[in-house]
């Protein structure tokens, strides 16, 4: 006795004019018609919108407290590598806190008061 295998799709494809799914309003399965459009949304549903938009705001992730150093590159607008050269010839404050690897700076006041001091040395005015 020989298996014949079926060719995979023609099952799913069935026969032509037969319908495989159930579901008549499903695509493909005989005439459906246009779908009729909703109508106007109603008032009540705008301000249930608006209300949870509003929620949504107020929900915002607050500032983060430290960064990494490839947001503090990101931050600066240099590269990662270039504050990597700096942190190496410990021109870089050192981080504030270390969770396993990865080193953390505080924005407020670590980085702020570095790029306070590293405008004083170009003879620049830093801003408060």
């Amino acid at each position: 006795m020989t298996i014949q295998r079926q060719r995979p799709g023609v099952a799913a494809r069935g026969v032509e004019g037969e319908t495989i799914c159930p579901n008549p309003t499903a695509p493909g399965n005989g005439e459906t018609g246009p779908v009729e459009p909703a109508g106007p949304v109603p008032e009540a549903l705008i301000a249930i919108l608006t209300r949870l938009a509003d929620a949504l705001d107020r929900q915002a992730a607050p500032p983060r407290l430290t960064w990494r150093l490839g947001e503090i590159a990101a931050a600066l607008g240099v590269s990662r590598r270039l504050l990597e050269q700096e942190r190496a010839a410990g021109r870089l404050p050192k981080p504030d806190l270390r969770i396993g690897r990865v080193a953390l700076w505080r924005v407020d006041p670590t980085i702020r008061d570095w790029l306070a001091q590293q405008a004083d040395r170009q003879g620049r005015r830093s801003r408060p």
